[in-house]
C-alpha cells in the first residue's frame, strides 16, 4: 500500500516567521552553551536573542556569563547594566554602568538615549555618575 503524504505551503506573516526562526536558534545556541560556557561569540548572539525575544532575565544571565568570561570588556558591562535596568535593578544596574564606564565605555550619545537606560536615567544619580566618570576622563 502507497502512503501518500499531503504537503501545502504555510504563508506566515513576517513578524511569526522571524520570531519562530529566533526562538529555534535559542533552542540550538542555549544547547551548545551548555556545553561549551566560554565560547564569547556565542553568548554574544544568545544574549541578543534573548533580548530580541523579549526574555530579559535570560538576557541578563548570559550578559552576567560574559562579564564573568571578559571582566575587562565594557561593552558586556554596559549590556548587563542595561538587563538590569530593564528589570527595574536600578542600583546594579549603575553599578555596572560605572564599571563600564571606568573600563572605557564612551558612547555617551548611547547612554543618553538607549531606551533599555530609561529606569536608570531617571535615577537622580545617574546624571552624577556620568558627570563625575567622564570628568574623571577628561584630557587635561
Amino acid at each position: 500500500m502507497l502512503h501518500h503524504r499531503y504537503s501545502r505551503e504555510i504563508e506566515l506573516e513576517r513578524h511569526v516567521a522571524l520570531r519562530l526562526a529566533d526562538e529555534f536558534e535559542i533552542g540550538l545556541y542555549a544547547a551548545h552553551v551548555e556545553h561549551d560556557t566560554q565560547d564569547v561569540d556565542l553568548l554574544i548572539e544568545l544574549g541578543d536573542l534573548y533580548t530580541r525575544a523579549g526574555r530579559v532575565e535570560e538576557g541578563m544571565e548570559i550578559d552576567r556569563k560574559l562579564v564573568n568570561v571578559c571582566p575587562e570588556e565594557p561593552v558586556f558591562h554596559y549590556n548587563l547594566a542595561c538587563s538590569l535596568s530593564l528589570l527595574g535593578q536600578t542600583d546594579l544596574a549603575l553599578g555596572s554602568l560605572r564599571s563600564a564606564i571606568e573600563l572605557g565605555y564612551r558612547n555617551l550619545d548611547l547612554l543618553e538615549t538607549d531606551a533599555d537606560l530609561e529606569a536608570v536615567r531617571e535615577d537622580p544619580r545617574f546624571p552624577e555618575l556620568i558627570e563625575s566618570i567622564f570628568r574623571k576622563f577628561e584630557p587635561e
